[in-house]
């Protein structure tokens, strides 16, 4: 019998959860079926299920606004780098078509991480926790549909939370009924404090406070600090572009051209991951290279990680033109080559605007 991979992989759904989520569920049901026949004289735990609601509310309301402030300090998901623009759709996994498609959009990004924050900031407060139910359970059923529409490994925990938000409106089910369905009147159903002592009731309102204000910098910070260090990491790429190779010299000291058709088609520099370089051949095969760079000397050194053989040394230098010239050794060769980049503009996906007016629909 085969060992069950127990490694983080960044993916939720692997096996071991599954199996860990059976086993657990299990057990739950076996101890509420001993502890229910054990006790079964007491008719009601009116602490333990108060606590049980204070529990799922603040468990789903810090993981929502984690979640909130990931997509409004857009960070989940980031927009698409030169080699993800290059890429086709057919070469794209579904998670990944969803992440370039959340990622292009930013104001959509922006306004479904508002609306997580507004749950979980309702969720917080015993008065308001049937509104922060509602706008959670709209919020997570997109969240979960995408998940399984587009295969993304967070199926288990996404599911979960949209139970758990069902399970918060469900305390309010009467009062549901009574305005969805029976058009009648209601009385509003206010949730009981976990504690009902007044110095215990005080000091768990300070905590509260101080918990979440802390919560909440170091979520927004640490969001901030990752954005930002995305953004550095595209001003440090030396050559960041998409170049379309015009030349070949086959030896790097003389001007012997090859004429036939071109080996090398272009060259794409990734903008947020410098060490990224992709190269797509004449067959239109992409070949993604580990890349360093030394500015200093400008010389950039790439290397295929599945075959060491198969690298890259050479020195770069952008003439007055903006042609990008490159001359040293691909794998057993001396070769010289002229490169021009292609404006960024100039691919649709980036230059077509936003427009009010729309004279007919523009779907290509």
């Amino acid at each position: 019998m085969e060992e069950i991979p127990a490694s983080e992989t960044g993916s939720g759904d692997t096996l071991i959860y599954w199996l860990l989520w059976a086993t657990k569920s299990m057990l739950a049901i076996l101890v509420t079926l001993v502890w229910s026949a054990l006790d079964r004289r007491r008719p009601s735990y009116v602490f333990l299920n108060n606590f049980l609601i204070t529990y799922v509310r603040y468990y789903v309301a810090l993981i929502l606004f984690s979640y909130g402030m990931a997509k409004v300090i857009p960070t989940q998901f980031i927009e698409p780098s030169y080699t993800q623009l290059m890429k086709t759709y057919g070469e794209s996994s579904p998670m990944n078509l969803l992440w370039t498609l959340m990622g292009f959009s930013t104001p959509y990004q922006i306004f479904g991480g508002i609306m997580e924050v507004l749950a979980a900031v309702f969720l917080l407060f015993r008065r308001t926790v049937l509104l922060g139910a509602l706008v959670m359970i709209t919020v997570m059923t997109n969240v979960v549909a995408m998940n399984y529409a587009f295969d993304v490994p967070v199926k288990l925990a996404s599911t979960h939370y949209l139970i758990f938000s069902i399970g918060l409106a469900m305390l309010f089910k009467k009062n549901l009924l009574a305005l969805f369905f029976l058009r009648k009147t209601s009385e509003p159903v206010i949730l009981p404090p976990l504690f009902k002592q007044r110095k215990t009731f005080i000091g768990s309102q300070v905590f509260k406070a101080v918990f979440l204000l802390y919560f909440g910098f170091t979520t927004v910070s640490g969001n901030l600090d990752y954005f930002n260090s995305i953004k550095e990491r595209g001003f440090s790429a030396p050559l960041a572009g998409i170049y379309e190779v015009k030349q070949i010299y086959i030896d790097s000291d003389s001007s012997t051209m090859i004429s036939s058709k071109l080996p090398m088609k272009m060259m794409i520099f990734d903008n947020q991951r410098p060490e990224r370089l992709t190269i797509i051949f004449g067959d239109d095969k992409k070949v993604r290279y580990s890349a360093s760079f030394d500015q200093e000397n400008q010389a950039l050194s790439a290397l295929l990680p599945s075959d060491s053989t198969n690298s890259l040394d050479m020195l770069y230098h952008v003439d007055k033109n903006g042609k990008l010239l490159l001359k040293g050794i691909f794998k057993q060769d001396s070769l010289r080559l002229e490169l021009e980049k292609i404006p960024i503009d100039s691919l649709l996906l980036v230059n077509r605007k936003f427009h009010w007016i729309s004279p007919a629909p523009f779907n290509r």
